[in-house]
C-alpha cells in the first residue's frame, strides 16, 4: 500500500498515475484496503499524496476526484486510527497551507464539501494545530 502511494504521488506519467488511482479505489470499494497494515508510512503517505493532488491543476480533475475518494474512504475503515495518525504523525504544513488557499473561493464550488470534511477532520484530530 506504502509503495502504490509512493508511486502515484511520484510519477510522472499521467497514464499510470489515474491508472494506480481507479486501482486503489476499486480496493477501497471491494474492502480489500482493509487487508492492508495502516503504518505510520502509510498515513504519511496518503498525507502527501493528498497534499500533490492540490498541485495537478484543472488537467487533472478525474484523478483529483479520485484521491478524495480514496482519502474519505480510508478515513472512514475501522482500521483507520485517526488518534494515532495525530500522536505519531505530522501534518504537513503544504496540506494546511493547500486547503487554506483552496477556501478562498478558487476551488470549483463541487470540492467545497470535501474541504469542510478535511478541515472539520483535521480540527478535530490535530488539535495543537489549531493555534497555527
Amino acid at each position: 500500500l506504502v509503495e502504490g502511494l509512493q508511486r502515484i504521488r511520484t510519477t510522472e506519467f499521467l497514464e499510470v498515475r489515474s491508472r494506480e488511482l481507479q486501482d486503489l479505489r476499486l480496493q477501497l470499494k471491494k474492502g480489500e484496503i482493509r487487508d492492508h497494515t495502516f503504518t505510520i508510512e502509510m498515513y504519511n503517505e496518503l498525507l502527501a499524496l493528498l497534499t500533490a493532488s492540490f498541485s495537478w491543476g484543472p488537467d487533472a480533475q478525474a484523478d483529483m476526484d479520485h484521491v478524495q475518494q480514496i482519502f474519505l474512504g480510508m478515513l472512514r475503515t475501522p482500521e483507520f486510527d485517526s488518534t494515532r495518525l495525530a500522536a505519531e504523525v505530522e501534518l504537513p504544513g503544504e496540506l494546511l497551507w493547500s486547503l487554506g488557499s483552496s477556501c478562498d473561493g478558487s476551488a470549483p464550488q463541487q470540492y467545497w464539501p470535501f474541504l469542510r470534511d478535511v478541515l472539520l477532520w483535521i480540527y478535530e484530530h490535530f488539535t495543537a494545530k489549531r493555534v497555527n
